[in-house]
Protein backbone atom coordinates (compact mmCIF):
# COMPACT_ATOMS: atom_id res chain seq x y z
CA UNK A 1 0.00 0.00 0.00
CA UNK A 2 1.25 3.38 -0.83
CA UNK A 3 0.24 7.06 -1.09
CA UNK A 4 -0.09 9.01 -3.67
CA UNK A 5 -0.85 13.09 -4.09
CA UNK A 6 -2.93 14.12 -6.60
CA UNK A 7 -3.24 17.48 -8.52
CA UNK A 8 -5.05 18.86 -5.92
CA UNK A 9 -3.13 17.89 -3.17
CA UNK A 10 -5.06 15.40 -1.71
CA UNK A 11 -3.64 11.71 -0.55
CA UNK A 12 -4.91 8.67 -1.35
CA UNK A 13 -3.95 4.79 -0.68
CA UNK A 14 -3.18 2.78 -3.23
CA UNK A 15 -2.23 -1.20 -3.22
CA UNK A 16 1.00 -1.07 -4.98
CA UNK A 17 0.34 -4.60 -6.90
CA UNK A 18 -3.36 -4.09 -7.84
CA UNK A 19 -1.64 -1.30 -10.20
CA UNK A 20 1.03 -2.91 -11.35
CA UNK A 21 -1.18 -6.21 -11.82
CA UNK A 22 -3.41 -4.03 -14.09
CA UNK A 23 -0.68 -2.97 -16.23
CA UNK A 24 1.58 -5.82 -17.29
CA UNK A 25 -2.39 -7.59 -17.93
CA UNK A 26 -2.67 -4.64 -20.38
CA UNK A 27 0.66 -5.14 -21.80
CA UNK A 28 0.21 -8.68 -21.83
CA UNK A 29 -2.94 -8.51 -24.01
CA UNK A 30 -1.33 -6.79 -26.46
CA UNK A 31 1.76 -9.92 -26.30
CA UNK A 32 -1.15 -11.93 -27.40
CA UNK A 33 -2.67 -10.04 -30.14
CA UNK A 34 0.49 -9.23 -31.97
CA UNK A 35 0.72 -13.19 -32.20
CA UNK A 36 -2.03 -13.76 -34.13
CA UNK A 37 0.16 -15.59 -36.10
CA UNK A 38 -0.46 -18.72 -34.17
CA UNK A 39 -4.12 -19.00 -35.55
CA UNK A 40 -2.51 -20.26 -38.42
CA UNK A 41 -0.66 -23.42 -37.89
CA UNK A 42 3.03 -24.10 -39.36
CA UNK A 43 5.03 -26.35 -38.08
CA UNK A 44 8.28 -23.65 -37.62
CA UNK A 45 9.98 -21.50 -35.60
CA UNK A 46 8.02 -18.56 -35.90
CA UNK A 47 5.03 -20.45 -35.42
CA UNK A 48 6.47 -22.13 -32.51
CA UNK A 49 7.07 -18.54 -30.82
CA UNK A 50 3.99 -17.45 -31.68
CA UNK A 51 2.02 -20.85 -29.54
CA UNK A 52 4.81 -19.39 -26.77
CA UNK A 53 3.38 -16.14 -26.30
CA UNK A 54 0.34 -17.21 -26.35
CA UNK A 55 0.77 -20.15 -23.64
CA UNK A 56 2.60 -17.88 -21.15
CA UNK A 57 0.48 -14.60 -20.94
CA UNK A 58 -2.57 -16.67 -21.54
CA UNK A 59 -3.77 -15.71 -17.92
CA UNK A 60 -4.69 -11.54 -18.34
CA UNK A 61 -8.47 -11.80 -19.05
CA UNK A 62 -8.81 -14.13 -15.49
CA UNK A 63 -6.65 -11.50 -13.96
CA UNK A 64 -8.72 -8.51 -15.01
CA UNK A 65 -12.00 -10.12 -13.66
CA UNK A 66 -10.05 -10.85 -10.30
CA UNK A 67 -9.12 -7.54 -10.02
CA UNK A 68 -12.68 -6.19 -10.82
CA UNK A 69 -14.10 -8.65 -8.14
CA UNK A 70 -10.92 -7.56 -5.92
CA UNK A 71 -11.44 -4.06 -6.08
CA UNK A 72 -15.94 -3.59 -6.67
CA UNK A 73 -17.44 -6.57 -4.63
CA UNK A 74 -16.89 -4.42 -1.40
CA UNK A 75 -17.90 -0.98 -3.19
CA UNK A 76 -20.64 -0.05 -0.11
CA UNK A 77 -17.36 0.70 2.58
CA UNK A 78 -17.09 3.34 0.07
CA UNK A 79 -20.11 4.28 -1.73
CA UNK A 80 -23.88 3.68 -2.80
CA UNK A 81 -25.37 1.21 -5.29
CA UNK A 82 -26.47 4.14 -7.22
CA UNK A 83 -22.95 5.44 -7.39
CA UNK A 84 -21.42 2.26 -7.84
CA UNK A 85 -23.44 1.97 -11.10
CA UNK A 86 -22.75 5.26 -12.49
CA UNK A 87 -18.97 5.10 -12.14
CA UNK A 88 -19.42 2.02 -14.13
CA UNK A 89 -21.26 3.67 -16.58
CA UNK A 90 -19.31 6.50 -16.47
CA UNK A 91 -15.73 4.83 -16.95
CA UNK A 92 -16.79 1.61 -18.95
CA UNK A 93 -19.98 1.53 -20.45
CA UNK A 94 -20.04 4.80 -22.25
CA UNK A 95 -16.43 4.26 -23.91
CA UNK A 96 -17.15 0.54 -25.00
CA UNK A 97 -20.05 2.26 -27.01
CA UNK A 98 -18.04 5.14 -28.10
CA UNK A 99 -15.49 2.69 -29.55
CA UNK A 100 -18.01 0.12 -30.47
CA UNK A 101 -19.67 2.45 -32.85
CA UNK A 102 -16.06 4.18 -33.75
CA UNK A 103 -14.92 0.30 -34.50
CA UNK A 104 -18.03 0.06 -36.72
CA UNK A 105 -17.13 2.55 -39.05
CA UNK A 106 -14.07 1.72 -39.32
CA UNK A 107 -15.15 -1.90 -40.33
CA UNK A 108 -17.34 -0.53 -42.98
CA UNK A 109 -15.06 2.08 -44.67
CA UNK A 110 -11.68 0.67 -43.39
CA UNK A 111 -12.34 -3.03 -43.87
CA UNK A 112 -15.03 -3.27 -46.30
CA UNK A 113 -17.80 -4.47 -44.06
CA UNK A 114 -21.29 -4.78 -45.87
CA UNK A 115 -24.36 -4.07 -43.34
CA UNK A 116 -27.98 -4.86 -44.87
CA UNK A 117 -28.71 -2.30 -42.74
CA UNK A 118 -29.07 -0.64 -39.30
CA UNK A 119 -30.86 -3.72 -37.91
CA UNK A 120 -27.70 -5.80 -39.04
CA UNK A 121 -25.83 -3.04 -37.45
CA UNK A 122 -27.35 -3.47 -34.08
CA UNK A 123 -27.25 -7.04 -34.08
CA UNK A 124 -23.57 -6.74 -34.85
CA UNK A 125 -23.56 -4.60 -31.81
CA UNK A 126 -25.52 -7.07 -29.09
CA UNK A 127 -23.72 -9.97 -30.81
CA UNK A 128 -20.63 -8.44 -30.14
CA UNK A 129 -19.36 -8.95 -33.57
CA UNK A 130 -18.39 -5.55 -34.27
CA UNK A 131 -14.97 -5.55 -32.47
CA UNK A 132 -13.07 -8.89 -31.94
CA UNK A 133 -10.97 -7.99 -28.90
CA UNK A 134 -13.85 -6.40 -27.22
CA UNK A 135 -15.89 -9.81 -26.32
CA UNK A 136 -14.34 -9.36 -22.68
CA UNK A 137 -16.54 -6.28 -22.18
CA UNK A 138 -19.92 -8.58 -22.89
CA UNK A 139 -17.97 -11.22 -19.97
CA UNK A 140 -17.75 -7.75 -17.67
CA UNK A 141 -20.91 -6.11 -17.89
CA UNK A 142 -23.36 -9.20 -16.46
CA UNK A 143 -20.71 -9.57 -13.72
CA UNK A 144 -21.10 -5.46 -13.01
CA UNK A 145 -24.48 -6.71 -12.95
CA UNK A 146 -24.50 -8.96 -10.24
CA UNK A 147 -21.99 -7.07 -8.00
CA UNK A 148 -24.64 -5.45 -5.85
CA UNK A 149 -26.16 -9.01 -4.92
CA UNK A 150 -22.47 -11.05 -4.75
CA UNK A 151 -21.11 -7.57 -2.54
CA UNK A 152 -23.26 -9.19 0.31
CA UNK A 153 -22.12 -12.22 0.88
CA UNK A 154 -18.36 -11.67 0.48
CA UNK A 155 -17.33 -10.82 3.54
CA UNK A 156 -14.50 -11.95 5.68
CA UNK A 157 -17.04 -14.37 7.91
CA UNK A 158 -17.94 -15.99 4.86
CA UNK A 159 -14.48 -17.16 3.23
CA UNK A 160 -15.33 -20.92 4.00
CA UNK A 161 -18.26 -20.97 2.01
CA UNK A 162 -16.51 -18.78 -1.10
CA UNK A 163 -13.90 -21.39 -1.14
CA UNK A 164 -16.29 -23.91 -1.65
CA UNK A 165 -17.66 -21.49 -4.12
CA UNK A 166 -15.21 -21.47 -5.61
CA UNK A 167 -14.05 -25.19 -6.06
CA UNK A 168 -17.62 -26.14 -7.55
CA UNK A 169 -16.98 -23.96 -10.26
CA UNK A 170 -12.88 -25.43 -10.65
CA UNK A 171 -14.64 -28.68 -11.08
CA UNK A 172 -17.27 -27.61 -13.20
CA UNK A 173 -15.31 -25.64 -15.82
CA UNK A 174 -12.17 -27.29 -15.16
CA UNK A 175 -12.46 -30.77 -14.09
CA UNK A 176 -15.47 -32.11 -15.75
CA UNK A 177 -14.86 -30.54 -19.42
CA UNK A 178 -11.24 -32.23 -19.15
CA UNK A 179 -12.69 -35.71 -18.27
CA UNK A 180 -15.28 -35.40 -20.84
CA UNK A 181 -12.82 -34.03 -23.50
CA UNK A 182 -10.34 -37.12 -22.88
CA UNK A 183 -13.13 -39.88 -22.59
CA UNK A 184 -15.85 -38.61 -24.60
CA UNK A 185 -18.34 -39.21 -21.70
CA UNK A 186 -20.23 -35.59 -21.07
CA UNK A 187 -22.44 -34.39 -18.05
CA UNK A 188 -25.91 -33.51 -18.83
CA UNK A 189 -25.41 -29.72 -18.23
CA UNK A 190 -28.73 -29.21 -16.02
CA UNK A 191 -26.45 -30.68 -13.40
CA UNK A 192 -24.36 -27.74 -13.34
CA UNK A 193 -24.81 -25.60 -10.84
CA UNK A 194 -26.04 -21.65 -12.29
CA UNK A 195 -23.55 -20.40 -9.55
CA UNK A 196 -20.18 -21.70 -11.45
CA UNK A 197 -21.31 -20.60 -15.01
CA UNK A 198 -18.99 -18.68 -16.97
CA UNK A 199 -16.35 -16.52 -15.03
CA UNK A 200 -18.14 -16.52 -11.75
CA UNK A 201 -14.90 -18.76 -10.29
CA UNK A 202 -12.68 -15.40 -11.05
CA UNK A 203 -14.79 -13.35 -9.60
CA UNK A 204 -14.93 -15.72 -6.24
CA UNK A 205 -10.83 -16.57 -6.49
CA UNK A 206 -10.03 -12.75 -7.30
CA UNK A 207 -11.59 -11.76 -4.09
CA UNK A 208 -10.59 -14.52 -1.91
CA UNK A 209 -6.59 -13.95 -3.05
CA UNK A 210 -7.10 -10.37 -2.54
CA UNK A 211 -8.37 -11.10 1.12
CA UNK A 212 -6.36 -14.22 2.09
CA UNK A 213 -2.47 -14.12 3.26
CA UNK A 214 -1.64 -17.76 1.26
CA UNK A 215 1.38 -19.51 2.48
CA UNK A 216 4.03 -20.86 0.92
CA UNK A 217 3.15 -23.99 1.08
CA UNK A 218 -0.26 -23.02 -1.20
CA UNK A 219 1.77 -20.62 -3.32
CA UNK A 220 4.60 -23.33 -4.87
CA UNK A 221 2.33 -26.00 -5.88
CA UNK A 222 0.37 -23.35 -7.11
CA UNK A 223 3.13 -21.90 -9.45
CA UNK A 224 4.09 -25.61 -10.34
CA UNK A 225 0.68 -26.64 -11.94
CA UNK A 226 0.81 -22.90 -13.80
CA UNK A 227 4.12 -23.50 -15.39
CA UNK A 228 3.20 -26.93 -15.94
CA UNK A 229 -0.22 -25.82 -17.18
CA UNK A 230 1.59 -23.57 -19.79
CA UNK A 231 3.89 -26.07 -21.03
CA UNK A 232 0.87 -28.99 -21.36
CA UNK A 233 -0.90 -25.75 -22.97
CA UNK A 234 1.93 -25.60 -26.00
CA UNK A 235 2.62 -28.65 -26.13
CA UNK A 236 -1.28 -30.18 -26.63
CA UNK A 237 -2.28 -26.98 -28.90
CA UNK A 238 1.01 -28.64 -31.07
CA UNK A 239 -0.34 -32.09 -30.58
CA UNK A 240 -4.07 -31.70 -31.74
CA UNK A 241 -3.46 -28.94 -34.61
CA UNK A 242 -0.71 -31.44 -36.33
CA UNK A 243 -2.89 -34.34 -36.19
CA UNK A 244 -6.01 -32.86 -37.32
CA UNK A 245 -5.70 -28.43 -38.92
CA UNK A 246 -7.66 -27.67 -41.41
CA UNK A 247 -6.99 -23.93 -42.84
CA UNK A 248 -9.93 -21.81 -40.60
CA UNK A 249 -10.23 -24.53 -38.14
CA UNK A 250 -7.56 -24.01 -35.58
CA UNK A 251 -8.35 -26.45 -32.63
CA UNK A 252 -8.20 -23.93 -29.48
CA UNK A 253 -9.19 -26.96 -26.86
CA UNK A 254 -6.24 -26.77 -24.94
CA UNK A 255 -6.38 -22.62 -24.78
CA UNK A 256 -10.41 -22.60 -22.67
CA UNK A 257 -9.49 -19.84 -20.55
CA UNK A 258 -11.88 -21.52 -18.16
CA UNK A 259 -9.20 -24.79 -18.05
CA UNK A 260 -6.84 -25.83 -15.33
CA UNK A 261 -4.27 -24.17 -16.86
CA UNK A 262 -5.34 -20.79 -16.85
CA UNK A 263 -6.77 -20.98 -13.44
CA UNK A 264 -3.34 -21.87 -12.46
CA UNK A 265 -1.44 -19.42 -14.26
CA UNK A 266 -3.99 -16.32 -12.87
CA UNK A 267 -3.57 -17.51 -9.72
CA UNK A 268 -0.07 -17.60 -9.90
CA UNK A 269 0.38 -14.55 -11.64
CA UNK A 270 -1.55 -12.74 -8.88
CA UNK A 271 0.05 -14.33 -6.09
CA UNK A 272 3.62 -13.79 -6.95
CA UNK A 273 2.94 -10.59 -7.72
CA UNK A 274 0.88 -9.50 -4.21
CA UNK A 275 4.12 -11.22 -3.07
CA UNK A 276 6.60 -8.29 -4.49
CA UNK A 277 7.30 -5.76 -1.87
CA UNK A 278 6.91 -3.34 -4.31
CA UNK A 279 7.09 -0.51 -2.16
CA UNK A 280 11.03 -0.96 -1.82
CA UNK A 281 11.53 -1.14 -5.41
CA UNK A 282 9.24 1.97 -6.23
CA UNK A 283 9.96 4.65 -3.73
CA UNK A 284 10.39 8.17 -5.74
CA UNK A 285 7.38 9.74 -6.19
CA UNK A 286 7.92 9.86 -9.92
CA UNK A 287 7.87 6.39 -10.26
CA UNK A 288 4.80 5.88 -7.86
CA UNK A 289 2.90 8.51 -10.27
CA UNK A 290 3.91 6.89 -13.85
CA UNK A 291 2.69 3.18 -11.95
CA UNK A 292 -0.79 4.70 -10.76
CA UNK A 293 -0.81 6.63 -14.49
CA UNK A 294 -0.09 3.77 -16.52
CA UNK A 295 -2.63 1.89 -14.21
CA UNK A 296 -5.55 4.21 -15.16
CA UNK A 297 -4.76 4.48 -18.46
CA UNK A 298 -4.94 0.61 -19.42
CA UNK A 299 -8.92 0.22 -20.10
CA UNK A 300 -8.40 3.13 -22.80
CA UNK A 301 -5.17 1.27 -24.13
CA UNK A 302 -7.24 -1.86 -24.36
CA UNK A 303 -9.64 0.05 -26.26
CA UNK A 304 -7.57 1.57 -28.65
CA UNK A 305 -4.56 -1.08 -28.65
CA UNK A 306 -6.14 -3.18 -31.91
CA UNK A 307 -6.71 0.09 -33.92
CA UNK A 308 -2.87 1.21 -33.10
CA UNK A 309 -1.95 -2.65 -34.50
CA UNK A 310 -4.08 -2.59 -37.58
CA UNK A 311 -2.47 0.90 -38.31
CA UNK A 312 0.88 -0.09 -38.34
CA UNK A 313 -0.42 -3.40 -40.56
CA UNK A 314 -1.94 -1.07 -43.06
CA UNK A 315 0.84 1.79 -43.66
CA UNK A 316 4.21 -0.11 -42.43
CA UNK A 317 5.95 -2.98 -44.56
CA UNK A 318 6.48 -5.54 -41.94
CA UNK A 319 6.41 -8.82 -41.49
CA UNK A 320 3.46 -10.33 -38.47
CA UNK A 321 4.99 -14.05 -38.84
CA UNK A 322 8.77 -12.66 -37.40
CA UNK A 323 10.11 -13.05 -34.28
CA UNK A 324 11.35 -9.80 -34.38
CA UNK A 325 7.61 -8.54 -35.03
CA UNK A 326 5.98 -10.25 -32.15
CA UNK A 327 8.99 -9.07 -29.47
CA UNK A 328 8.98 -5.42 -30.77
CA UNK A 329 5.99 -4.92 -31.56
CA UNK A 330 3.88 -4.92 -27.99
CA UNK A 331 6.15 -2.45 -26.86
CA UNK A 332 5.45 0.00 -29.56
CA UNK A 333 2.03 -0.54 -29.57
CA UNK A 334 1.50 0.14 -26.25
CA UNK A 335 3.25 3.15 -26.10
CA UNK A 336 1.90 4.69 -28.87
CA UNK A 337 -1.30 3.48 -27.20
CA UNK A 338 -0.85 4.95 -24.14
CA UNK A 339 0.30 8.21 -25.76
CA UNK A 340 -3.10 8.58 -27.46
CA UNK A 341 -5.00 8.29 -24.37
CA UNK A 342 -3.09 10.69 -22.06
CA UNK A 343 -3.53 12.83 -24.83
CA UNK A 344 -6.92 12.57 -26.06
CA UNK A 345 -7.62 12.92 -22.09
CA UNK A 346 -6.79 16.28 -22.24
CA UNK A 347 -9.01 17.80 -24.98
CA UNK A 348 -12.47 18.98 -23.60
CA UNK A 349 -15.12 16.95 -24.75
CA UNK A 350 -13.74 13.99 -26.58
CA UNK A 351 -11.62 13.32 -23.25
CA UNK A 352 -14.85 10.95 -22.52
CA UNK A 353 -14.21 8.42 -24.81
CA UNK A 354 -11.55 7.48 -22.91
CA UNK A 355 -12.10 6.76 -19.26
Amino acid sequence: MNEITTMDGTIKKRNTYMDVLTVISCFAVICLHTANYVWDFHVSSNWFFAMFIQAAFHWPVPVFIMLSAANLLNYRDKYTTKEFFKKRMLRTFVPFVIWSAIALVYTIFMQNWEYKGIRDMIQAFMSGNIWSTYWYFYTLFPLYLMFPVLGKLFKAENKKILWYWFCLAFFFNAIIPNISYYTDIHLNGSLTPAITLGYLGYVVLGWLLANTKVKDKILVPVVIVAVLGAIGMFFGTYHVNLDHYKPGEFDRSYLSYLGVATYAMAAAVFLVVKRIPWDRFIKAQWSRSLLVLLSRVSLGVYLVHYFVINFFKNHIPYSETSIRYMVLMPFVVYAVSVCIVIVVRKIPVVKHIFP
